[in-house]
């Protein structure tokens, strides 16, 4: 049991601290933030890319739940000055971005370097009837390929990143007593689709800083592919696998197995791969 502002305190520094780490992977971050009931609240959508520098971008970001909060504006990030940006609000409770670098002014300096880059900030409008001590999740859409993705600056390099979610804590003011459990567990989902042909999707959940690691292995228990390996802060993680190994060989149809490990625990499940 926490205090829920030490909780969000400590959340807000463990991501920024995992923000500042060398990854060697494309991401869309969302943060955990802290407010009060009939709060708005500004979120920070970062992104880090590792791939190539950056020349256009698009995600489309929603609240779980439309009643409690609702998006009443984006903006654009501190990174991105020199990119012509685009917001659409829409009503299921999800605002959707884009950005391009101005071609116009295009310089031979690249856009956005390798590094980690605020790109947008998306304002939220808590409702006040959201009770003390809940959470309100805001999460990537991932139901369609590519709704969250970037390019280089020739428009033509295109990445889906690595991407992961964030919440809003709903708590009371600093110095006043209200406790809650984290809302999250060390979780590993089914994935999706499942048998699947190309690639399928697999998200898992993390309920404390841990060092984190999911990969695939064949029946006979061979490693196969190794999907992440990193420090993870607490939040809803989502990568997709494209049905090769390592060694970018295309795997046989059959049954495989995928494995998130963390600390001394792993959990493991079947999926299926059909050609």
């Amino acid at each position: 049991m926490k205090n829920v502002s030490v909780l969000a305190l400590m959340a807000a520094v463990l991501l920024f601290a995992n923000l500042a780490q060398s990854q060697e992977i494309d991401s869309l971050i969302l943060p955990i933030t802290y407010c009060m009931p009939g709060d708005t609240v500004s979120l920070s959508l970062f992104l880090r890319n590792a791939s190539f520098p950056v020349g256009g971008f698009s995600a489309k970001v929603m609240l779980i739940d439309s009643t409690l909060g609702r998006f009443v504006g984006a903006y654009r990030g501190e990174a991105v000055r020199d990119f012509a940006f685009y917001q659409a609000p829409w009503t299921d409770g999800s605002v959707k971005i884009a950005g391009i670098y101005n071609l116009p002014y295009y310089e031979p300096v690249p856009p956005l370097p390798l590094g980690r880059h605020e790109i947008a900030k998306l304002i939220v409008a808590v409702s006040d009837s959201i009770e003390l001590g809940s959470y309100l999740n805001v999460f990537f859409d991932r139901t369609g390929t590519p709704l969250n993705m970037i390019t280089d600056s020739s428009g033509y390099e295109i990445a889906e990143p690595f991407t992961v979610d964030g919440m809003i804590l709903i708590g009371q003011a600093v110095g006043l007593e209200e406790n809650i459990q984290a809302p999250l567990k060390f979780e590993l989902k089914n994935n999706y689709p499942n048998p699947f042909n190309a690639n399928t999707v697999i998200e898992f959940m993390i309920a404390e800083p841990a060092f984190v690691q999911l990969d695939i292995y064949d029946v006979l228990g061979k490693k196969i592919r190794n999907l992440y390996n990193d420090f993870a802060s607490i939040g809803i993680y989502s990568i997709t696998w494209d049905g090769k190994s390592n060694n970018n060989q295309p795997m046989a149809s059959g049954i495989y197995f995928y494995r998130l490990s963390y600390g001394n625990n792993n959990i493991t499940r079947k999926m299926s791969l059909l050609k």
